[in-house]
C-alpha cells in the first residue's frame, strides 16, 4: 500500500475535501471574495449576464434589482421554516 498523503492546509481544494480549519476556511472565503469581484465587474461591463431572479444574483453578482430582491426574501423563508 502506499502513503497517504497528508492534507495541504489553506488551500480552497482542502476546505471542498471536508477540512474546516482556520487556514483552509480562510482560502475558501478568499476564493470566493475573488469569484464574487469578478462576477460584480461583470455585471458592470454587461449586465444581460446577470441571472436575474435569483438568490445567486443578490448575493454573487451583487444584482439589487426588485426581482433579484424578491428572489432571496424566498430563499431566506425557505431557510427559516
Amino acid at each position: 500500500m502506499g502513503r497517504v498523503k497528508s492534507p495541504q492546509h489553506g488551500k480552497a481544494g482542502t476546505y471542498n475535501g471536508g477540512c474546516r480549519c482556520a487556514p483552509c476556511t480562510l482560502a475558501v472565503a478568499e476564493r470566493l471574495r475573488i469569484t464574487r469581484a469578478n462576477l460584480r465587474a461583470k455585471a458592470i461591463s454587461n449586465p444581460e449576464l446577470v441571472p436575474h431572479g435569483t438568490s445567486g444574483a443578490y448575493h454573487n453578482w451583487g444584482c439589487r434589482c426588485v426581482t433579484c430582491k424578491d428572489a432571496q426574501k424566498a430563499r431566506a423563508r425557505r431557510k427559516t421554516t
